[in-house]
């Protein structure tokens, strides 16, 4: 997946925050111009390279349907499916909120005395004139019609997934995918490093990936990444490793 580093996306687009200590995703969400940056019920990451754009140059209802597929792909806490901090499914977002009277007061409020510039004022005489609204960057062409106009989200899931289906469905792009698999699993296993683990009784084995040991012993990667890069070749004093030594192959 391709991840876009870019705090001026075009059209809508789908964000994620992702954790400090692992950058795996807590949060997926779509917006346009700075929502990703802006401050809203989830915590928004210090570090703004944990905020990503997964896909830009979207129309809303692609977005709506990448936001859903992603949540239901990674699941959700408070409903005990995944990791993700979101309180729904997707889709709704800001589109289509209805405001309180309360928000629309101070909404008023706020606005009072707030002067358009004149790029502003333009911009709203051309989206009359020409009795269309006008979007958030104020460009559209003449005659344009959107390929999305009176479709449903469900019509998109089913032209996505017909789309798909014509793309993958044919034998040379399979074969093609699955060489393309195989391919980038080689090269991954070629350049894992090489993991050194000296047993309490002296014998020190090296195996070719953290995975070989960590699949053979039942136990998580990341334990056994965190004892060989932390505290490497030190023996482990405490838990189910006590007497072990963990380190990766280096180079020198």
């Amino acid at each position: 997946m391709k991840y876009i580093y870019n705090r001026n996306p075009k059209g809508y687009y789908v964000y994620a925050y992702l954790r400090k200590r692992d950058l795996s995703p807590y949060y997926i969400g779509k917006g346009v111009n700075g929502r990703a940056w802006q401050k809203h019920h989830i915590l928004v990451p210090e570090d703004k390279h944990r905020i990503i754009i997964i896909e830009a140059g979207l129309n809303e209802i692609g977005a709506i349907a990448l936001e859903r597929r992603l949540i239901r792909w990674y699941g959700r806490k408070d409903n005990g499916t995944g990791s993700l901090r979101n309180l729904s499914d997707g889709g709704e977002g800001t589109s289509g909120r209805i405001h309180s009277s309360e928000t629309k007061r101070k909404i008023s409020a706020g606005n009072k005395g707030r002067i358009k510039s004149e790029a502003e004022v333009e911009r709203i005489k051309l989206g009359r004139q020409n009795g269309k609204k006008v979007s958030h960057t104020g460009q559209f062409q003449k005659g344009h019609k959107t390929w999305c106009k009176g479709k449903t989200l469900e019509d998109y899931f089913e032209i996505h997934s017909a789309a798909q289906k014509k793309r993958f469905g044919r034998p040379d792009q399979r074969e093609f995918l699955v060489a393309l698999l195989a391919k980038a699993t080689a090269t991954r296993v070629e350049n894992s490093k090489k993991l050194f683990v000296k047993y309490p009784s002296g014998n020190i084995i090296r195996y070719d990936s953290v995975k070989s040991f960590s699949e053979e012993h039942n136990v998580k990667h990341r334990c056994i990444r965190h004892f060989a890069d932390n505290r490497s070749n030190k023996i482990i004093t405490s838990g189910r490793f006590t007497g072990y030594s963990f380190w990766f192959e280096t180079n020198e």
